[in-house]
């Protein structure tokens, strides 16, 4: 997936922490979509930093930035900073990064990262627990990759399509002062893009891989 790793990363971390953040205040609210979009694209940043090696980007799957036990080690890498933080702020400063807010910074890391990588195995495969370099997937042994087709037509493409929908349907709701017909629109689209999927799935595995 290309684009849906910040949205679906907000998605699941909203749905999962909605209490939580419903306690935040507004300001609070925002730094923590901020935060939890950022988290949930952490993980590519590897296609970049391949780059300056002698490793193909499109090898990124499989390397140190794409396993579980990494980001469980930076996991706990910024509970420790989180808590020196704690430590060393002022009262002023305790008022502005207060326990309940960064708890859910907390666990809106650990969501958006294992959001990323485990959308990074629903079809396709990865080193998901290196350092043991076995890949896996979820559906990617059925839904195989077609090089044949442009990748608007994958099943990859839909689901990103359906996750970015839905983001902005929530986000529409959430910030933006609107009128009902715009959110009927973007449901219609939503369902349009669940049809295209069983479409796409369809195609796939009754054209190339036959």
């Amino acid at each position: 997936m290309y684009i849906a790793h910040g949205p679906a990363s907000y998605i699941l971390n909203e749905v999962i922490q909605k209490k939580k953040i419903s306690k935040l205040n507004d300001y609070e609210q925002m730094i923590v979509a901020i935060l939890t979009i950022l988290f949930g694209i952490l993980p590519d940043i590897d296609i970049a930093l391949l780059t300056m090696t002698s490793t193909p980007a499109f090898a990124h799957h499989s390397v140190f930035t794409h396993s579980i036990l990494f980001y469980l080690f930076l996991w706990l890498l910024l509970n420790l900073l989180l808590f020196i933080l704690k430590k060393i702020t002022n009262d002023k400063g305790r008022k502005i990064f207060n326990d309940q807010l960064i708890n859910v910074i907390q666990i809106s890391f650990i969501i958006s990262t294992m959001s990323h990588l485990l959308l990074d195995i629903l079809f396709s495969y990865s080193s998901l627990f290196l350092p043991i370099k076995q890949q896996v997937t979820i559906l990617g042994g059925i839904i195989k990759t077609n090089y044949f087709a442009g990748y608007i037509f994958t099943p990859t493409f839909a689901c990103e399509l359906i996750i970015v929908l839905l983001f902005l349907l929530l986000v529409y709701k959430k910030y933006i002062k609107g009128k009902k017909v715009i959110t009927d629109i973007i449901k219609t689209f939503i369902a349009i893009s669940c049809i295209y999927l069983s479409f796409t799935i369809y195609m796939n595995l009754n054209t190339y891989n036959m």
